[in-house]
Order: C-alpha cells, then structure tokens, then sequence
C-alpha cells in the first residue's frame, strides 16, 4: 500500500488514480473537507482506504503506517493557502516532516516522497533550471523559505537515519478537481466562460504580461510523481516535475 498524505487535495487525487491504474493499493489522507470522485467509487477496501490523519501527529501516522501495512509514502500535505497562522504553517511543515519521516523510519518503508515546488528556483537566472543548480539562501514568500527548508532538512534527516526521501520540485498545476480560484489558469478559465475581464488580484505569482511561468497538467504531475516514486532505484535525490517551458501571462 501507497500512503498518499494529503491525498483527498488536488494533486492528491490524481496520483491516487495513477497509482491505482498501476496495481497499487492507497491510502489517502484527509485533514478537513473530504471528497470522492467517481474513479474512487467501486475499489475494494483492500485498493483504497481513507484515513482522518494530522500529519504533525508522529503516533497517529505511524499507527495508519502499520495497520494498513504501508511500504511506501506520498507527503503532498500542505497547509491552507490563505488565512493561516505563521507559526501554524511552520508546524505543518516543519513538525509535519519530522513526524513523517520518523513514522516511516520506524515502519520501514522503502521510500518517501516529498512534494517540493519549482518556486524554489526564484532568483536563480532564466533557465533551464537543473536539480543541482545552487539555490539564494533568501526566499521572498512563504513558498520558498518553507519549500527550500524541507528540502534540505529532508534529506539530510533521510541520509542520517537511513530512510528514502526523494524531493520533487512541482510546477504550477491545473487541470480537474480544482476547486479554488488560487492559481492563474482557474481564474483565466472561468473569465473566458463568462466573457469577462480575468481577476488577477492577490495571486502570489508574477502577472505582469512578460512574467513566464512553467505549468503543468495536474494528470501529467501525477505522471511525473509516480515514476519517481515506482522507480525500483534512482539516480537522484531531488526530481523536477513540470511542463519543461515558460509560458508568459
């Protein structure tokens, strides 16, 4: 079984329909609000679970770990996008990490993947950006400071205490089941059909019409995750997964 943390979200979803279409069993996390798409509907227990799980809760992970007998996992949980306490976020993310990969320590799984984000690239010159591209210690928003930490807090905890753990570095995604109106193309796409002007305030990228960005559909992600993640071994501890082109607003 795949624990898919943060599994009933967006990205979540999709990587749960992949790894089910691969012969994989999952289990999916949930936090807060709960959904089940119709390619979930009819899988037998034994193929997909639902567990109510706080990731920042070591004890409670490690128990979903070993009675659905997991052997490997899928952390793609983040905090809410807007409205959350500082401190709150650090603890998702922070505390989140060393609970999950502590539970994964203990229950023996062979890998653990984490979700990172391309944002962390912000500074570094035009592309093409590689995984081994040095990275500004600086970060301009939440994004990247959280991002570039769990990456280097991640790995160097897995190569101390011996566990898998595999960064990749997500694009921006669209595609079905999102559900917000958090990210460009959403808000692009719903102006289109109702012959509107797009709102682009408060979105925290760059819109200005030169600004470019990678984007990548949210079935092509899932894509991407799971080859890493299947992979018998790697090459590498840190995977870029994206369109592979700059797309200007």
């Amino acid at each position: 079984m795949v624990l898919i943390l943060g599994g009933m979200g967006f990205i979540g979803l999709h990587c749960a329909r992949r790894f089910l279409d691969g012969g994989d069993g999952v289990v999916l996390s949930q936090y807060r609000a709960h959904r089940e798409p119709a390619f979930l509907q009819g899988h037998p227990v034994e193929r997909v679970r639902v567990e109510r799980l706080d990731v920042t809760d070591g004890a409670a992970v490690l128990d979903v770990l070993r009675r659905n007998r997991v052997d490997s996992i899928v952390h793609l949980a983040v905090p809410a996008l807007r409205g959350v306490d500082p401190l709150d976020e650090f603890t998702t993310n922070v505390v989140g990490l060393r609970s999950v990969l502590e539970a994964g320590r203990q229950a023996g799984v062979r890998r653990i993947t984490v979700a990172s984000s391309l944002a962390v690239y912000s500074g570094v010159p035009h592309g093409p950006w590689h995984e081994d591209a040095p990275l500004p210690v600086t970060s301009s928003n939440h994004t990247e400071a959280y991002k570039k930490a769990i990456e280097i807090l991640g790995l160097h905890l897995g190569e101390r205490t011996g566990v898998e753990v595999v960064m990749v570095r997500l694009a921006g995604i669209f595609g079905p089941l999102y559900h917000t109106m958090a990210n460009l193309p959403s808000r692009l796409c719903v102006a289109a059909a109702r012959g509107v002007e797009p709102d682009l305030s408060g979105l925290p990228i760059d819109v200005r019409a030169d600004a470019a960005h990678d984007w990548c559909y949210v079935e092509d992600c899932a894509a991407g995750i799971h080859a890493v993640h299947a992979a018998p071994t790697l090459r590498h501890r840190v995977y870029n997964v994206g369109g592979g082109r700059a797309t200007t607003v």
